[in-house]
């Protein structure tokens, strides 16, 4: 059976109660509310007069930011483990007017929106999934919602799309090879194709696009991350060189996942680090208002569960977060390899 017929096969058995659904019915209506409450896009000037306390104030929910990560949860989720990530954009906010103005911009398409300088705020970088989630909830209909282009690339591989296919469409379109891409026009090729896939389909072709990423998540979340065990048999292809950390590969252990944290701890929120431990929990620091903080190293955000800490931790940063739904008791996960940038 080709990967057409499986992803057709599949998408007729796809959310019987139609629980989905209904469930992105309601998420519509609140994005609806959202651009209602910041229209924007027909009226950018009234970005001028933000203040700090209206992207992020955690005293009164109701925030630009609340909207962002938790009204709009379903909307395309992200994991936000550290709030140093809004109030850096707060605490930089004239910046951040410049590229809310960048993200409204009709004019501008979407990777243009994705590749402004959003790594002049710190924890803005890395794969840009907080500047994916604001451009998506001002044009609802623009992609798929899925912020990850690893986990884009694994549904273009899934449905049967190659990797010729999307460098000859890359080459087509940008003048280059897929790998040589911005992660904007990455974001912006991978959407297209999916959605042209998606599109051709008579089981889907009807389907909202936010609809069919809740799809593609539910029928291939097994192929999204590696798993731990792959790293002892040698490097994974997905993982690839960190030029710019000067290392020739993606962390592989925790110790490659501390050097990764050392190089980055003060733009992730944390000035001073007091010490490095072989106990639990790995690394005791100083945050920005000069509270303590434990630290434990993971490579995978799931290995904290198997490796059975004691006692408690106040963030786990791990390389990768495979645990998207993690126990409320858990401490924030803060992933790098989503962050850096």
């Amino acid at each position: 059976m080709s990967e057409v017929e499986q992803v057709r096969e599949k998408a007729q058995a796809y959310d019987p109660e139609h629980k989905d659904k209904k469930k992105l019915e309601k998420t519509l209506e609140l994005v609806k509310k959202f651009n209602e409450r910041y229209p924007w896009r027909s009226k950018s000037q009234l970005i001028d007069s933000l203040t700090s306390k209206d992207l992020y104030n955690p005293t009164h929910p109701g925030y630009f930011f609340d909207w962002i990560e938790h009204k709009l949860k379903d909307f395309g989720h992200i994991y936000v483990g550290h709030a140093g990530v809004w109030e850096n954009a707060a605490n930089s906010i004239d910046d951040f007017k410049k590229l809310l103005k960048i993200a409204v911009d009709d004019s501008r398409p979407l990777h243009q929106k994705i590749d402004g300088p959003w790594t002049n705020i710190k924890m803005w970088g890395g794969d840009k999934h907080y500047a994916k989630k604001i451009v998506n909830c001002f044009y609802p209909d623009m992609s798929i919602y899925a912020f990850k282009t690893e986990d884009l690339e694994k549904f273009c591989q899934a449905v049967g799309i190659s990797k010729t296919v999307i460098d000859s469409q890359s080459n087509s379109r940008y003048g280059e090879v897929y790998d040589e891409l911005t992660m904007g026009k990455k974001y912006e090729l991978l959407n297209d194709l999916l959605l042209d896939f998606k599109n051709s389909l008579e089981e889907t072709k009807d389907w909202h696009d936010a609809y069919f990423a809740h799809f593609l998540y539910s029928t291939f979340r097994d192929r999204l991350v590696p798993r731990a065990y792959e790293l002892t048999r040698g490097l994974p292809s997905s993982f690839e060189p960190l030029m710019g950390e000067g290392l020739l590969f993606e962390p592989r252990t925790e110790q490659e996942v501390l050097y990764i944290f050392a190089r980055h701890h003060r733009e992730l929120g944390f000035t001073y680090i007091k010490s490095i431990r072989q106990e639990f929990p790995d690394i005791i620091a100083l945050d920005d208002r000069g509270d303590e903080k434990k630290i434990e190293l993971e490579l995978f955000s799931s290995e904290f569960e198997s490796h059975k800490h004691p006692g408690g931790c106040d963030f786990i940063v791990c390389w990768i977060n495979d645990k998207q739904n993690p126990p409320a008791k858990w401490p924030k996960i803060i992933a790098l390899k989503d962050v850096i940038g």
